[in-house]
This record gives C-alpha cells, sequence and structure tokens, in this order.
C-alpha cells in the first residue's frame, strides 16, 4: 500500500485467481451494484467490506466491472478464511477488520495503492506415522499422515502444494 509501503496480513480466499495485481484501492462497500462505480473498476484493486452477500457474488461482480484483485476485509475482529463457489478469474484474498479500516483511514486522505499477490508454492510435506506411547490392542491410537493426502485449508482438493498471497 502506498504512501508509506506495508505489508498486510492476509489469506487467499479458496479459489482465488492466481496472480499478481498493482492498482489504486476503490472501497465498494459489499460489492452491491448501487456500490459500484458506474465507471467500472478498469485497472483498480476493490476493496470490500464482508456482508451478506456471498463472496462468489462479491469478487464476480468487481470482476466483472474491470477489477484487477479483490480485497475483503471482515466485519467483526480478526481474519477470517472465505470460500468462493468456481475459481476466480482474479486474485482475492481476505484481511482483519482492523487492517481493513487502517486502509479505509488512509484512503480518506488520498488515493492509497496496492500490490495482489496470489501463487501456488510448493508445500513440503512428510508421511507421519505415529502411535501412543504405552497402548496397545484396541487402546493403541495409531495416527498416518500421506504426504500426498494432506488437505491445506485453502485449497479444496487434496494437494501438495498451497496458495500463498500478499498484500502490500
Amino acid at each position: 500500500m502506498s504512501p508509506e509501503a506495508k505489508e498486510v496480513q492476509n489469506v487467499p480466499l479458496t479459489l482465488s485467481g492466481m496472480g499478481r495485481a498493482s492498482g489504486p484501492l476503490v472501497h465498494v462497500g459489499e460489492a452491491r451494484e448501487e456500490d459500484l462505480p458506474s465507471g467500472g473498476l478498469q485497472g483498480k484493486i476493490a476493496l470490500l467490506r464482508r456482508g451478506d452477500i456471498t463472496f462468489q457474488d462479491k469478487v464476480s461482480r468487481v470482476a466483472g466491472t474491470g477489477a484487477l484483485a479483490v480485497v475483503v476485509y471482515n466485519n467483526g475482529p480478526g481474519l477470517f478464511r472465505g470460500s468462493l463457489a468456481i475459481q476466480a478469474p482474479i486474485p482475492a484474498v481476505a484481511i482483519s477488520l482492523e487492517s481493513g479500516e487502517e486502509i479505509l483511514g488512509s484512503m480518506a486522505g488520498g488515493e492509497v495503492k496496492a500490490t495482489v499477490s496470489v501463487a501456488v508454492e510448493p508445500d513440503v510435506t512428510r508421511n507421519v506415522i505415529a502411535a501412543k506411547p504405552g497402548a496397545s490392542g484396541d487402546d493403541r491410537v495409531v495416527v498416518l499422515g500421506g504426504g500426498t493426502t494432506i488437505r491445506s485449508p485453502t485449497c479444496p482438493a487434496p494437494t501438495t502444494t498451497a496458495p500463498a498471497s500478499r498484500l502490500s
């Protein structure tokens, strides 16, 4: 973000588009039709508030008006994880309410530029086998985690890669 560059903690929405986008932030409320600027969002990054509209509808709506990326800030304290129903054409990340309010405060003083990046990065995994010490027979608990079947909370299918995102 500008004027002072600062990285903001974020989480990619499940099924976010991949890529990197830079441009001015535009606040579009909850991304209702009436919240969107009549001239569209070409070359801009949409900053929007979590609310009653599904993430899929929000992202699809702003992408359809030309937004380069989406930043959704929470409607309650803290960070959250959100999911889309289908793959988005643009990067989409979630941030905390506190970060959203800080960004809005900066925007009140003038244009704020941001860079949003969502990419798949290798996630090193190992097979894990563990047994409860001292247990035998029916009391024995064995845990098996296979390196190719560990599910990342930000991916819809078993994988050995996980999306990583960056907002600055």
